[in-house]
């Protein structure tokens, strides 16, 4: 990674410079990361447990001065709608998704403001627990609680509310640490070397989202699983991206939903595959005839059987079989070692149990020339999500354009049923808006812009 040409232009955080959250050894003392928030911080210190250090100490007034200030605006924004898309993010995630370098550090003023303001919470993988506040391996995640509808939501724009939160409640559940951070850098990496359209979190990746365009009597009755990624191809082909660490007892409901899913509607409909990336965070030694590799071969086994069973039991039609749309990969083929990616990722290689008797499991590739075909019978509205995912913040901020969005000016004017702002024009005769000389015609201001 350290010699390929990424597309993250943010100093110190590109693929090749941001902590392995696999091979790392980040993850030795268990899944879970050590959680710190402002309120039990405040208890335990009351109770004489712990003292808080004094370089996070703030007055909340201060805290929400900061917060609020003109500077660095934009970039605390993009971190709360990075949070809110992806759930968890290591302090070198966060400042890649919002462009914000300060970011690595926790007493930087962004991070102590919002943890001060009852925003985020601070963790620490486990191995670096008590090794001091300069070290970039912190973690931040929503807190729980009303703080984003108190302190944030009064003081955005329309445009600010629609890029943060993408219309949406802001949400601060589903936190499996290791899980989330995985799946960040998985999106983190797509954005930064593969051919793609966008990638979006999970927040954007529930079923019902994904198939807005179809029908609601084509959806599964009750249908709300959300991918932990997806990927949009330039065809506007969604591959919903599963990040498998174990075979939980929900595991195989969650294999036959997706394959139900499937089965409802022609993937010329749906425009939507489904992709399990297998990833044992334990298989670390990087030889094959190890004992942990054994048992990421066990796990990806059982996937493999799981997902066998789901297409039989929801086989699709004839030449639109449920089996040419369900893939499974490996974090360990595509990232074979710390700091290296494989060139199958660059294709998302992936197998397929779309072949015959005694030949199962067949190669695919998801993107590049050799890619699996996908003809939309609507290509316009499957597209569709390409340009309006310009205007999302959790969406890492350099892989976007929001000069190709939508205009948000038009979007005001059209909410408010008007088709041009209704002024007369000025006495020399211009319009409103209209430039003169050398003075260019004039433009929203920042906060009615996109982030």
């Amino acid at each position: 990674m350290a010699r390929l040409q990424s597309r993250c232009d943010v100093p110190g955080v590109w693929a090749g410079e941001r902590f392995d959250v696999f091979y790392d050894g980040l993850w030795e003392g268990g899944s879970n990361a050590v959680w710190l928030n402002r309120e039990l911080a405040a208890r335990q210190e009351q109770a004489g447990f712990a003292k808080l250090p004094k370089v996070m100490a703030m007055a909340r007034r201060d805290a929400s001065a900061s917060m609020w200030s003109g500077r660095f605006r934009a970039e605390r924004l993009r971190m709360l709608a990075a949070l809110d898309s992806w759930r968890t993010l290591t302090c070198e995630q966060a400042a890649a998704f919002a462009g914000a370098p300060g970011l690595l550090d926790v007493r930087s003023m962004i991070p102590r403001s919002m943890w001060n303001l009852d925003l985020v919470d601070v963790g620490q993988f486990r191995g670096l627990t008590g090794r001091g506040f300069t070290r970039r391996g912190w973690l931040f995640r929503p807190a729980r609680g009303d703080a984003f509808d108190t302190e944030v939501m009064p003081n955005l724009t329309w445009p600010e509310w629609m890029s943060v939160t993408a219309g949406m409640p802001f949400n601060v559940g589903g936190q499996f640490d290791r899980h989330n951070v995985l799946a960040a850098e998985l999106g983190l990496r797509l954005a930064e070397f593969a051919d793609i359209g966008t990638v979006l979190g999970e927040k954007l990746s529930r079923a019902e989202l994904l198939c807005s365009h179809m029908p609601t009597t084509l959806l599964p009755k009750g249908e709300g699983k959300a991918a932990d990624l997806t990927v949009v191809r330039p065809d506007g082909l969604r591959i919903a991206v599963e990040v498998t660490a174990n075979t939980s007892p929900t595991f195989t409901s969650k294999v036959e939903r997706w394959a139900a899913l499937l089965d409802s509607a022609p993937i010329a409909e749906s425009g939507l595959v489904v992709l399990f990336v297998v990833c044992a965070p334990g298989d670390l030694d990087g030889d094959e005839s190890g004992p942990e590799a054994v048992s990421h071969r066990t796990l990806r086994n059982v996937v493999a059987r799981r997902i066998a069973h789901a297409v039989r039991d929801y086989p699709g039609q004839v030449g639109d079989r449920v089996a040419d749309r369900m893939f499974l990969a490996s974090w360990q083929e595509w990232f074979p070692a710390r700091g290296r990616l494989g060139a199958d990722f660059l294709t998302l290689r992936a197998l397929s149990p779309s072949g015959p008797v005694g030949d199962l499991w067949q190669e695919k590739h998801l993107l590049g020339e050799s890619a699996v075909s996908f003809r939309s019978r609507n290509p316009e509205v499957l597209q569709a999500v390409l340009e309006n995912a310009q205007t999302l913040a959790g969406v890492p901020f350099w892989a976007r354009h929001p000069a190709a969005a939508p205009n948000p000016g038009d979007l005001l004017l059209s909410m408010a049923g008007r088709e041009e702002i209704p002024a007369a024009p000025a006495p020399s005769g211009l319009a409103v808006g209209e430039g003169f000389g050398i003075a260019g015609p004039t433009t929203l201001p920042a906060r009615l812009r996109w982030l």
